[in-house]
């Protein structure tokens, strides 16, 4: 059955996109769609009941490629002129998007009259507060695959994948922090443990970083007596999937371990970006599968059950993103066309606010909230996920760096000047 599965997974993921394509929108969509229609919203032949979690090892494989990849951006030669504007509008999206989700959601509860059983000001307060540290995880992954297909390049896209890895790092940080302010306010704990948890979230950050970090040094000892492309390749992924599972194993963020790996290597001294296009050509059947298997855990009852308040998460976050990365670009002084669309870009939200969410409901403590929250969240991934591309690829386009569109309209044109020519 999972031999099916996996078929069924590439086939479907593989065909709905190039008829997505055929309507100029991005792949990852026709990935995404495909298993919305094989999984339980749509004909449900891919499900937890049929394959279980016998393909959990591609979503790790997936992210870990997807992480370190997004490392290979931050370059800082290539940042440097850019990086006050990536600093900006990294804390200015990060706050806009947790000030606008909280007070959104706070109003919405108090005006439309929602009440839960025993809850005081407090708890709508704590709820508020996770939703919209939550709300500050963008999805990685989507964002890459746009910018590939595209074959973006310039001071837009650098711009975009460097916010994109700093904002998980935010949200990682930021969720912690709120973790142990709700568990105080609730009465859950003293001091004590509000700053162990506040420091034990920056001490994630820094070992995810640090493994990270020792895996791009490794890497680059390993790849400097490698010289083909397969042995480059297979070196390179073994190395890649043991920092992932380590990473998994001691609790920390394969996220923020991939990201820092990539980075690494791509800051050397002697800069060796061989691995990264030795592994381009293992990637796109992993992709195909990870969207698809996304895709088939987007659960359309989720809107009906998160209600208004999901359509509020929603609209909240993706406004204040915009809105704070347009503050951002302002204090800055970047181009107008920065702080115009690279908002947009911040859409895309799945993997990382999906485990926040679960930490919220593995907590003792905080499982009260975790039966609003998830609804409301998976609801917002829901809209993310399948807009998001679209959003992505948008922004881009305006900022005129989608280079696999400006050949097209290069070889119309040309085409259309042979025509008169000939006549």
């Amino acid at each position: 059955m999972v031999t099916l599965g996996i078929a069924l997974l590439l086939a479907s993921g593989f065909l709905v996109a190039k008829i997505c394509q055929r309507f100029r929108l991005p792949s990852v969509t026709g990935y995404i769609l495909a298993g919305v229609f094989l999984g339980p919203s749509g004909i449900n032949i891919i499900n937890s009941q049929s394959i279980g979690s016998n393909l959990d090892h591609f979503t790790s494989i997936a992210l870990m490629l997807i992480s370190f990849g997004i490392g290979e951006h931050v370059e800082l030669k290539k940042l440097q002129d850019q990086f006050r504007t990536v600093a900006w509008i990294a804390a200015c999206e990060a706050i806009g998007a947790f000030i606008f989700v909280f007070a959104a959601v706070f109003l919405t509860i108090h005006f439309t009259g929602i009440e839960v059983d025993g809850w005081q000001l407090k708890n709508y307060i704590a709820l508020s507060l996770l939703l919209a540290a939550v709300g500050l995880a963008t999805a990685p992954a989507a964002t890459l695959l746009v910018t590939r297909e595209l074959k973006a390049s310039g001071p837009f896209t650098a711009s975009l994948l460097a916010i994109v890895a700093i904002d998980n790092g935010l949200a990682i940080m930021i969720f912690g922090f709120v973790m142990a302010f709700v568990q105080q306010i609730s009465g859950q704990s003293g001091d004590a443990f509000f700053y162990a948890v506040f420091i034990n979230g920056f001490a994630t950050i820094g070992k995810s970083l640090l493994l990270g970090i020792f895996t791009g040094l490794l890497l680059d000892l390993v790849l400097r007596n490698l010289q083909s492309r397969e042995e480059m390749m297979t070196g390179g992924l073994a190395l890649l999937l043991l920092c992932s599972e380590l990473a998994g194993f001691l609790n920390l963020s394969p996220l923020l371990a991939g990201m820092a790996a990539g980075f690494i290597l791509v800051n050397r001294a002697e800069r060796d970006v061989r691995i990264f296009r030795a592994l381009n050509n293992f990637e796109p059947p992993i992709y195909v599968m990870f969207f698809t298997l996304a895709g088939t855990h987007l659960d359309i009852r989720a809107m009906g059950t998160a209600g208004i308040l999901g359509a509020i998460y929603f609209l909240a976050r993706i406004s204040g993103k915009i809105n704070g990365a347009a503050l951002g670009s302002r204090i800055a002084g970047a181009p107008q066309n920065m702080g115009r669309y690279i908002g947009m870009g911040l859409l895309p939200q799945a993997g990382v606010a999906i485990g926040l969410i679960f930490l919220i409901a593995g907590d003792p403590a905080l499982s009260a909230y975790s039966a609003m929250i998830t609804p409301v969240v998976l609801a917002g991934v829901f809209i993310s996920e399948l807009l998001g591309p679209l959003t992505v690829r948008f922004a881009i386009q305006q900022a005129g760096e989608a280079h696999v569109l400006n050949d097209e309209k290069a070889s119309d044109e040309n085409g259309k000047s042979v025509g008169k020519n000939d006549e």
